[in-house]
Parts: structure tokens; C-alpha cells; sequence
């Protein structure tokens, strides 16, 4: 086998998937971090029952200690100056400030070192925990090693080599979580080995993410070690040290200090219980920071100024409010069963603690990825208030509650309430900074509640009738089916509120097309209007049209297409003003009249009555109005063409997506479909064959149908006046 061959053989079932990722570079993007996330959170979450029942949650709370000293380190290890590696234009100057931010964790580190060396009690003093002490020597290399997976990250994202980012996340969970459970089959439950495996997946991670980057343009990695350049950098992007980096610091910090005050006024078991509940309930939010925020930061700092932002950031919000709320509240009703079936019955009480910070976590979902907003809007000094505000009012607040004797869950649920408000606020103060309306916020948090108390109030009723176990199956599946109601809303959202607002009836037709000045025939082009043209006008051979009444006339975009300018008469009838005023303007002259076309009738004799796409938007009774008058207005032999009438038929397999080859047809696509045409159809009526024949026959028309070529859920019907000697011959076999 040759080198392509193998090559196509092996990615070749990669090519087929490829095929159904989205089409936005940018929804490609974060689905491929966020598949990256998903696969190393579902690791670690998957690798939870093994390691809960391998080390108890005294273990666990110390070795979430190191972990969170990690976290707190990793805010500020490069004074977040590997965010400004997104930015330059210029290759080189990006790669300087990838070393500025190599240079700065390692002056960093160094510094961690020579404090932990000649300041040990200090140290140990400060993280109060004897245990957690001995490991203290191994925080400066490891804050180096995540200083420079961070420069890494960056850097590979500036070359949208996101695949590999996602792809060195799953290796360091595996390694964080499987060290630890593969050294308790060999040497027992021992604290050392849950530090060692955080050790060496930091590590290891380290080494591949560095040697992916170096791969990446390594001319301008050289060309960027200039120390005039990296120092002139550094002074450019001082607000990333000086407002971003303590943003980040402050907000860990408040994490951290959570695990703190729980172990000086509870227990490292209270530490171990909580953070295993807020492993489960941050998932979200952790894959939503992980991915999402990569990729917006880009499209973030292009847009924000040419206004083009707001309806991508509501959209995204209502995406996840619909995919999120009911979920969250499902996991909150059964978090207490849930958390003992996983990880034993010595974890139940994770799901006290779950409870409460779900509440927070949704909140949190909805504004993690938008950070960034700030920075680019330049108000870094104001996130850093809120940031710093919010810090010391809910540490206040959650010391508060523990020094007066409080339950570790209630001075929790106090610590939740103020996060809640906090976060609300911020987003509204975010919308202001960005210049978005505030009133757009109210859809997506109405959105929310009406979510939560349906799904709250399925679950409740659930668990009242039904054993546990089928109470969990039955909440799952309503709230699945929730979610897909409140999935086709919200990706028709707009068209469902202009259609609730337009009822089926002529006269909400007639205000539907007012103020329109185009036909709506989804391409507004003379390409398309030519090609369709071309279609039309085989419908009009073998026939006199020199004498032309049009119904539906619209703006006269099909007019000089289909030669009505060759008519001796022609008259264009239309209901909407707009679309009269458009025709007249672009043919000046013509003969126009705005009236409801199903009720038009005048005195003149015309060879040919046309009309497309209109008789959808008649019900039988003022369709049989129609024919009616029609005939009285055409000469014998003179013919009715009801052009483009959607057909009933082939409904099913237009909703379905089947017969337009749309992507993923089937019975979801289907259903779809059928929620939005629950109160009626955009569309307009179907109709189908034998409806039109026997109205048409009723008012002595001879019938016959084709189908459509543009449009194959279509067809169209030729009515003719029969003749006289015609007329009589049908009477007599009538007869």
C-alpha cells in the first residue's frame, strides 16, 4: 500500500465526519475544544467512582488543597500576559510575548522556591494543613510547568491548532486521575500517590504541549527571542499584569478560600465532600471556560466594535439556557441518590452540597465565556472591582456563617445566594460596557425560570408518585422532551413570534406582506429569477398571452422575466401597497392595482390569469372565489395558471427533510417541523391534485398538473376555459 492510500484509508472515516461539523469556522472551532473537553472532563468524572471508593474524603480534601494551590498559582504564574499572545498581528512580536511569558513564570517560580526555602513555617502556617505541607517543595515546578502549558495554549490557539490543544487535555486528566488509581492497586490508599499523579500529569502535559508549539512556526519562535522586543512588550501589555492578572487571582482566590475556611471551621472530610460536588456540578461551566471562551475571544476582539456582537451573544445564550436549565434542575432533584449510587453510600452528603451549587453554576454558565468582553472593551479596572467586591463579600459572608456555628450546607447556600446576585449583576453591568440593550436580557432569564420551575415541577411530581429509580427514568425522559420543545422555539424563535403575531387568517396575510418590498422567494437575484423564469414560461406555451392579469404581481420581479412586457395589456394586482410602489417604481407606467387578489374582479377580457406562490394563502371558500371571478374575466380558451402550490402529498417528506436533502433527515427533523407548524404553517395552505380539479370543473375549467423543478414539494395547475362544443360534450356525458 502506497503512502497515500494509507494516508486516505486512515482518514478516511475523519473525511465522512467531517462532513456533518458545522459550516462556521467558528462552530467548527469550539466544537473541537469542546469535544477535547468533554472527552478529559468525562475522564475524570467516569474515573470518580473508581478513585471515591480508592481514598476516603479526608484524602481527597487535601489532595484537592494542592490542586487548588495550583489553580491559585496558575492565575497569575504569567501575570496573564499569555492572552496578549492572540493579539499582535505580527508573528514575531506574538512569539516575543510567548517569551515574556515563558520568562515571567519562570522568575515567578524561582521566586515561590527561594520563599518556600528560607520561609518554611510561614508557608506552612499559611496553608494550615499539616499533611499538605510535605508537598509544598513540589508547587514551584509544577507552577512552572502550568506557566508554560498556559504560553502553549495560547500560542497553539493563535494557529487554530485546536485539535492538538483538546488532544493534550485528555492525556493530562488520564494522567492526573490514573495515577493515583493504579498506584492504590500496587501500594495501597496513600495521600503521596493522589499528589504524584497531579505532579506527573502536569508534567507530562508540559513536555507535549511545548513540543507541539515549537513545531508551530518555529522561524518566528527564534526571530522573537529579542529582549528589547519582549521588554517593549512587556511595558505595551501592562494591563494584563496590573488589572487582569489580580482579576484572575482574586477570583481563584475566593474559589480556594472556600476549601480553606471549610477545613479551619469543619473538616478536610466537609473539603472532600464539597469538592467532589463541585467537580459534578461545574462540569458545564468548566467545559464552556475551556473551549468556548478560546474561540469568542477571537471573534470577540473582530466584532465588538462593528456592532455586529449582540445577536451572537443572545443567540448563544438562549442556546445554553435550553440545553442547560433543565438538565441543572434534574441534577439537583436527585443529586443526594445520584451521588451515593456513583460513588458510594460514604458520598450521599456530596449531593447536599450538590444542591446548592447548582443555582450558582447555571449562573455561572452564562457568563464565564464573556469575560473577555471587559478586557477588549478596555474596563479592566472595573472587572477587577466587581471581581475584588464580590470576593470579600462572599468570603465575608460564607466566614460569617461558619464562625456563628452555621452547618457547613447552610454557610454553603449563603455562599451560593451572593455568587447568584453577583453574577446577574455583572452580566447586566458586561451588557452596558459592551453597549448591548439591557431589556435583550430579559428573553433568555424568562427563558430560565419558565425552564426551571416546568422542569422542578416534573421532577417533584416524579418523585411524589413514583419509586426512585423510575421517578429518575421518568424526569429524564420529560425533561428530554422539554428540551427538544424549548430547542425548536428557540432556533425559530423569531419566525414563531412573527407567526403568532400574523394569524392564519387574509387580513393578517395582508399585514404580513405590508411594508415588504421584496417576494420572499428566498434568493433575490436576476440569476435565480431568470432560472425560474425559464421553468415558468414553459407553462405558458400553446396558449394567447397577449392580454395578462397577474395576481400577486409583487415588486415585478418575475415581470420582464416571464415577456408580460410584450403584452398588449397586462394589469399587476397585489394587497400590499409596498410591493405596488416598488413595481411602479422600477416600471413606471404599468398598470397596477392594490386589492386582495382572491376578491379582483373587472370588466376586461384577459387571454391568460397568472399567478405563483399566491393561492397558498387561500383557504378553499376564497379560492373558489377566486376561480370564479376568474372565469367571468377570461375569454374562451383563455387559461388559469396557479403556479407553485405546495403540495400535500409530499408534505411528510418535506418536513422530514427527506425530499429537499436536507442535512440529518429523518423522524427529529420531522417532528421539528411539526412543533412549528402546530398552530399552522408559514407556508401557507397545501394542496393537492384532486382539491383544485373539482373546484376548477365546478366552474368549467379543464384541468391538468405538472410538478415543480425549482421547488419538488411544489406543483402547478393549467386551467383552461373550455370551448363552447367542449362545454356541451361534458354536459352530455354528464348526462
Amino acid at each position: 500500500m502506497s503512502a497515500v492510500q494509507f494516508e486516505q484509508s486512515t482518514l478516511g472515516p475523519w473525511n465522512h465526519l467531517k462532513r456533518f461539523l458545522p459550516r462556521s469556522q467558528f462552530a467548527r472551532s469550539v466544537l473541537v475544544v469542546l469535544s477535547g473537553s468533554v472527552l478529559a472532563r468525562a475522564v475524570l468524572i467516569l474515573s470518580m467512582p473508581v478513585l471515591a471508593r480508592c481514598y476516603r474524603p479526608e484524602m481527597i480534601g487535601v489532595w484537592q488543597l494542592f490542586a487548588g494551590l495550583l489553580t491559585l498559582l496558575s492565575s497569575v504564574i504569567c501575570l496573564r500576559y499569555e492572552i496578549a499572545i492572540m493579539l499582535p498581528e505580527d508573528e514575531e512580536e506574538a512569539a516575543s510575548v510567548f517569551w515574556l511569558s515563558a520568562w515571567v513564570a519562570l522568575g515567578i517560580s524561582v521566586s515561590l522556591a527561594l520563599a518556600g526555602y528560607f520561609l518554611p513555617e510561614p508557608a506552612k502556617l499559611l496553608i494550615n494543613d499539616h499533611q499538605l505541607s510535605r508537598f509544598l517543595w513540589l508547587v514551584p515546578p509544577v507552577a512552572l510547568a502550568i506557566g508554560l502549558q498556559q504560553a502553549s495554549t495560547f500560542w497553539l490557539n493563535r494557529h487554530s491548532a485546536f485539535t492538538a490543544v483538546a488532544h493534550l487535555g485528555v492525556i493530562k486528566s488520564a494522567s492526573i486521575i490514573g495515577f493515583p488509581i493504579s498506584l492504590y492497586f500496587v501500594g495501597g490508599e496513600k495521600i503521596e500517590f493522589l499528589i504524584v499523579g497531579t505532579v506527573v500529569g502536569q508534567l507530562l502535559v508540559t513536555v507535549l504541549l511545548l513540543r507541539s508549539a515549537v513545531r508551530r512556526n518555529p522561524a518566528a519562535l527564534r526571530g522573537g527571542w529579542n529582549w528589547q522586543v519582549i521588554r517593549h512588550n512587556g511595558i505595551q501589555y501592562r494591563s494584563y499584569p496590573f488589572y487582569v492578572a489580580p482579576i484572575g487571582f482574586v477570583t481563584n482566590g475566593a474559589t480556594q478560600l472556600v476549601y480553606i475556611l471549610l477545613t479551619v471551621y469543619a473538616s478536610s472530610r466537609d473539603v472532600g465532600l464539597f469538592a467532589i460536588a463541585m467537580q459534578f456540578t461545574n462540569l458545564p461551566v468548566t467545559l464552556i471556560s475551556q473551549s468556548l471562551n478560546q474561540v469568542f475571544f477571537t471573534k470577540l476582539s473582530k466584532e465588538l466594535a462593528d456592532g455586529k456582537l449582540q445577536p451572537f451573544v443572545l443567540r448563544i445564550l438562549m442556546y445554553m439556557v435550553v440545553a442547560a436549565t433543565p438538565l441543572a434542575v434534574l441534577f439537583a432533584s436527585f443529586a443526594t441518590e445520584l451521588f451515593g449510587l456513583m460513588l458510594g453510600s460514604e458520598w450521599r452528603h456530596s449531593g447536599s452540597y450538590a444542591v446548592f451549587l447548582t443555582v450558582p453554576s447555571l449562573m455561572m454558565l452564562l457568563t464565564v465565556w464573556l469575560n473577555r468582553i471587559q478586557h477588549v472593551a478596555g474596563r479592566q479596572r472595573l472587572e477587577l472591582l466587581l471581581e475584588v467586591s464580590y470576593s470579600i463579600l462572599s468570603s465575608l459572608i460564607l466566614a460569617g456563617l461558619l464562625a456563628t456555628g452555621c452547618s457547613a450546607e447552610i454557610a454553603i447556600a449563603g455562599h451560593c445566594a451572593t455568587t447568584v446576585i453577583y453574577h446577574a449583576i455583572w452580566l447586566c453591568v458586561t451588557f452596558h460596557v459592551a453597549g448591548f440593550e439591557l431589556s435583550s436580557l430579559l428573553r433568555p432569564l424568562a427563558c430560565m425560570l419558565v425552564l426551571a420551575g416546568v422542569t422542578l415541577g416534573i421532577c417533584q411530581s416524579c418523585q411524589s408518585l413514583f419509586p426512585p429509580a423510575v421517578a429518575a427514568g421518568v424526569s429524564f425522559a420529560s425533561v428530554l422532551l422539554v428540551q427538544l420543545v424549548a430547542a425548536v422555539c428557540v432556533l425559530r424563535s423569531n419566525e414563531l413570534w412573527n407567526f403568532i403575531n400574523r394569524r392564519k387568517t387574509w387580513k393578517t396575510w395582508k399585514d404580513y406582506w405590508e411594508g415588504e418590498t421584496k417576494p420572499g422567494y428566498g434568493d433575490d437575484t436576476d440569476a435565480f429569477y431568470g432560472a425560474f423564469a425559464d421553468e415558468l414560461r414553459l407553462l405558458l406555451k400553446g396558449g394567447n398571452s397577449d392580454r395578462v392579469l397577474e395576481i400577486g404581481c409583487g415588486n415585478g420581479a418575475l415581470y420582464p422575466h416571464l415577456g408580460f412586457t410584450n403584452a398588449s395589456k397586462y394589469r399587476g394586482v397585489d394587497l400590499s401597497s409596498t410591493m405596488i410602489s416598488e413595481f411602479e417604481r422600477n416600471y413606471p407606467g404599468t398598470s397596477l392595482v392594490v386589492c386582495e387578489g382572491e376578491k379582483y374582479e373587472d370588466n376586461e377580457q384577459y387571454d391568460l390569469i397568472f399567478s405563483n406562490q399566491v393561492i397558498q394563502f387561500f383557504n378553499p371558500s376564497m379560492l373558489d372565489g377566486h376561480l370564479r371571478r376568474a372565469r367571468k374575466m377570461l375569454v374562451p380558451g383563455g387559461r388559469l395558471i396557479l403556479a407553485s402550490n405546495p403540495w400535500r402529498s409530499v408534505r411528510s417528506k418535506y418536513m422530514s427533510g427527506e425530499l429537499m436533502g436536507f442535512p440529518n433527515p429523518g423522524w427529529l427533523r420531522y417532528l421539528r417541523t411539526s412543533l412549528i407548524w402546530m398552530t399552522g404553517s408559514e407556508i401557507g395552505r397545501w394542496y393537492d391534485h384532486g382539491e383544485i380539479a373539482k373546484l376548477g370543473q365546478k366552474h368549467g375549467f379543464a384541468v391538468r398538473f405538472c410538478g415543480s423543478l425549482t421547488y419538488p414539494y411544489r406543483f402547478h395547475a393549467i386551467l383552461t376555459v373550455k370551448m363552447a362544443a367542449e362545454a356541451e360534450a361534458t354536459e352530455r356525458r354528464a348526462a
